[in-house]
Formats: structure tokens, C-alpha cells, sequence
């Protein structure tokens, strides 16, 4: 589930926003869930700083997936900050030659709340912290019962401990299905069968050393078929570094804010 807020909206308002997403989590209300997967939610209200310095806020349904024994790995892997670095070498070098060394970033927006999962989970929300909106629009009041409503959760959501590696599986087989594959040797780091485009992948955020801008176009138009996804053709930002390249003095430096 995700939802924008505003400091002139409501709370109440900013969940109803985050219930009809287009991207929310798919669920189902239900009556009676195994016992050992029900799981209760909050809602948190996030800040990120985007690239132009704005303030995106958000909130957040989290599932409580402390106590979930999920049955296999939940691990997933991220680029080193060693490979992002060597990436920005890498175009440094290849802009003093006139050969390339291009730079963008991409972000995924919910990703984290796409994947199928692999087996269904149940949440127990109160009633009174769903909109009174939502409640009437689905028809929620036939399955209050002790002043909650059950779901069933058909796709990921933040809090559960698989989120993670069924997100990023989903991602790496579409990649590879359009010609993008991971190094066998350096985790999170892509290359295309034929074109000039080689990347590194931190979760939903993508570091991107091209030559012609319509190799990213092509990645994008790969990521686009399954999400929304945000593009940065200055590079200015990643991962919250700033990124500042000095072509005269042939050098790209990182640094943070205090």
C-alpha cells in the first residue's frame, strides 16, 4: 500500500489515498485466516528527499513480519558501494577519452509492493483506522468482527521478510528477458547482450553508465512493462550521495549532506 500525504490534507485522508492506489498491495477481505499467519499492521509516514531537493512524504501500511517463519531464503542481494564507485571511474574515464560515459539514475516507484506472493498472508487491521471511505467503498462493515477486518495479501508488501527476494527475483527475470543480465561474478551489476549500457542495482534504485541516450530508453522501456519508474538524466543523486562530475580535471567526487 502506498499513499502521498500533504501537510494540508488529513491522516485520514492520506490513508484513503493509500488504499486505492493503483499499486497496493492486492488483498482480499476474509473471515477466518490460519492462525499462524495472521499479522497486524501499522502505519508509518516516511520523508524522502527527491533529486530537485523537494520532500516527498508518504505513508505506509507494514505488515508485522517479526514473527513470520517464512520456509526459504529471504536474503536478497545489493550492489557493493565499491562497484557503484568503480562504475563512476569507469565513465570518468571513458568521458576524458570522448568515448562515452554517460551517467543516470532510475528509481522504481513500489517496488516493494508488486511481486506475487508465494503463498498468501493475512493481516488484522482495526476498524478505526480505516476510512470511513474505504470501508463504504468495498464494503467492508460484513467482515468486521471484534472491530477489525481480515485480509488476505496476494502480493508483497513492506514488513513481510520476503518482500525483499521475491521483489528482486521478479526484477532480474524480466531484466533477463530483455537482454540485461547480472555478472556472474559481481553481484547487482548489469551489462546488455548487444547495446552500451551497463548499470548497478541497489534495490529499486539504478546507477547507469551509457554512451547513447537510447540505450536507456531501451531499459527503461524494459522496467516501464511492469513499473512506473523515475528518471534523472543529470545524475546528480544516488543513493544520497551527490555525485559531481569535473570533466576538466578529469574526476567525479560523492559526497553527503551533514
Amino acid at each position: 500500500m502506498s499513499g502521498r500525504i500533504r501537510p494540508s490534507r488529513s491522516y485520514s485522508s492520506d490513508l484513503r489515498d493509500e488504499n486505492a492506489a493503483p499499486h497496493s498491495p492486492v488483498a482480499a477481505a476474509c473471515r477466518s485466516p490460519p492462525r499462524h499467519h495472521l499479522r497486524h499492521v501499522k502505519h508509518t509516514v516516511r520523508e524522502k528527499v527527491k533529486a530537485d531537493g523537494t520532500i516527498k512524504r508518504r505513508v505506509r501500511s507494514v505488515a508485522g513480519g517479526n514473527k513470520i517463519r517464512y520456509p526459504a531464503d529471504t536474503s536478497a542481494r545489493t550492489a557493493e558501494l565499491e562497484t557503484f564507485k568503480l562504475l563512476l571511474q569507469a565513465a570518468v574515464s571513458e568521458r576524458a577519452a570522448g568515448t562515452g560515459g554517460k551517467f543516470a539514475t532510475l528509481d522504481i516507484k513500489d517496488f516493494y509492493i508488486q511481486a506475487p506472493l508465494d503463498r498468501p498472508e493475512y493481516v488484522s487491521i482495526p476498524v478505526a483506522r480505516i476510512p470511513r471511505a474505504v470501508m463504504d467503498k468495498y464494503n467492508l462493515w460484513q467482515y468486521v468482527h471484534n472491530d477489525r477486518v481480515l485480509f488476505e495479501v496476494l502480493t508483497c508488501m513492506y514488513g513481510l521478510p520476503q518482500a525483499g527476494i521475491l521483489s528482486q527475483d521478479r526484477l532480474f527475470a524480466h531484466l533477463a528477458k530483455r537482454g540485461y543480465h547480472q555478472d556472474k561474478f559481481v553481484p547487482c551489476l548489469f551489462k546488455h547482450e548487444q547495446r552500451s549500457v551497463m548499470f548497478v542495482v541497489t534495490v529499486d534504485d539504478f546507477a547507469v553508465k551509457y554512451t547513447d541516450r537510447s540505450n536507456v530508453e531501451h531499459l527503461l522501456d524494459a522496467l516501464r512493462e511492469l513499473y512506473e519508474v523515475e528518471v534523472n538524466w543529470q545524475a546528480r543523486k544516488y543513493l544520497g550521495y551527490t555525485i559531481t562530475f569535473d570533466d576538466p580535471r578529469k574526476s567525479v567526487s560523492l559526497s553527503m549532506p551533514d
